[in-house]
């Protein structure tokens, strides 16, 4: 009967912090030692590892793989450290029990002493879920609380670092009371870019351009500069003196997307974060090296510069436009005119600046009418078969 038995264990960690420090090791020797003790033996591909993701969400990468091995009957005994390992809520932890045992999948939890399926061991089972769920809630609520009340005595330690242009000091190093000092080098930098813009009226990719022009790293030492990383320095008030806490929220994340360049199918953070009202935001006093005339000046001349842009955008002028993704890296298939009458349809990150890692993808362009007139007759085929509209439909 033990030949029978296809063990598999599963186990999870929440935070990028203790995914980085490996704390999930523990767990895995924990799982071995047991299905060991058990007489079994485990191989590498049945560890279902989840590190570094949220147990309030159902959609995680191992956690897919493993149910879909658990319905395709290959694994049919499962270990698991805890119940707030298998999820951290209620009704999700219910749903993964009920169609683990409608497939046949034995369920061992490590800290639970018995292993029968009786109304006690059932009971315990579940009031250990609802106190995870619940012992989750109320560290978010303290959490919450602590962090607000800091911030509104003015502790910069709630940042837990300091923008571009600052220097980060710790309670440590600060005898107790963490601040941010202004960079000497840095701050040059972020008065360059106000200086370009506000006063010399320069968009945000020519901002870049005299960046790189003049060997300025990024804070992670890049040597080219994204314009998203320059709109985010030239719209913080913290360098005319009011770093403002809580200008974000977690909110979920809006399904239906397209999963971003490069990044998995399941998303490691199933959040997306949102913009604050400036009602909710906590403002802090700090360190100030640029004018507030400037900085309204850098305001005004983005958002003219934005409203410029969306006057000159004609919309679509090409008949795939949006729709074309690359096969090597999924980057945007962009159109592109080479004359009057001709066009081609090419990979975005052919330019080294738009790829992944500055490694520019070697994907081939396609002449834009070859392109339309085969996706034109696929088209077609599918719209002469009326019972595979009537699949899709259902």
């Amino acid at each position: 009967m033990s030949a029978l038995i296809r063990p598999a264990f599963y186990a999870r960690v929440s935070s990028q912090k203790q995914a980085n420090e490996r704390t999930i090791e523990s767990q895995c020797e924990v799982l071995r030692n047991q299905i060991k003790l058990d007489g079994f033996c485990i191989e590498p591909n049945f560890e279902f590892l989840d590190d570094g993701c949220s147990g309030t969400e159902l959609l995680r990468p191992a956690l897919e793989k493993l149910r879909d091995c658990i319905v395709a009957g290959v694994v049919n005994r499962l270990y698991i450290h805890s119940v707030d390992r298998l999820a951290r809520k209620m009704g999700h932890q219910l749903l993964l029990l009920d169609e683990f045992k409608k497939y046949a999948c034995e369920v061992f939890f490590i800290n639970q002493p018995s292993r029968d399926d009786s109304p006690e061991s059932n009971m315990l089972l579940n009031i250990q879920g609802v106190l995870a769920e619940y012992e989750r809630e109320k560290i978010l609520e303290r959490t919450r609380r602590g962090r607000k009340h800091s911030a509104s005595k003015g502790n910069v330690s709630v940042f837990s670092g300091a923008p571009y242009g600052y220097r980060y000091i710790t309670k440590a190093e600060g005898g107790g009371h963490a601040s941010w000092v202004i960079d000497e080098i840095k701050s040059e930098h972020v008065k360059l870019m106000f200086d370009l813009v506000g006063n010399q009226g320069c968009s945000l990719r020519q901002v870049s351009r005299e960046l790189a022009k003049r060997s300025i790293p990024t804070k992670k030492g890049n040597q080219s500069w994204h314009i998203t990383t320059i709109r985010a320095i030239l719209i913080n008030d913290a360098y005319h003196g009011e770093a403002r806490f809580g200008k974000t929220r977690i909110v979920n994340r809006i399904p239906g997307k397209r999963t971003r360049r490069g990044a998995p199918e399941i998303p490691r953070y199933p959040k997306s974060v949102a913009t604050t009202e400036a009602s909710e935001q906590i403002v802090i006093r700090v360190p100030a090296f640029i004018d507030q005339d400037l900085f309204e000046r850098v305001k005004l001349t983005m958002d003219e510069n934005k409203r410029v842009k969306r006057e000159r955008n004609e919309g679509t002028k090409y008949l795939l436009s949006g729709k074309v993704v690359c096969g090597c890296c999924q980057s945007a298939y962009c159109a592109s005119r080479y004359s009057n009458e001709g066009y081609y349809y090419r990979c975005q990150a052919n330019d080294p600046r738009r790829a992944l890692n500055n490694i520019a993808c070697k994907n081939k362009s396609v002449v834009g009418k070859n392109l339309e007139s085969e996706v034109w007759a696929q088209l077609c085929v599918l719209l002469r078969d009326p019972n595979r509209i009537r699949d899709e439909h259902d």
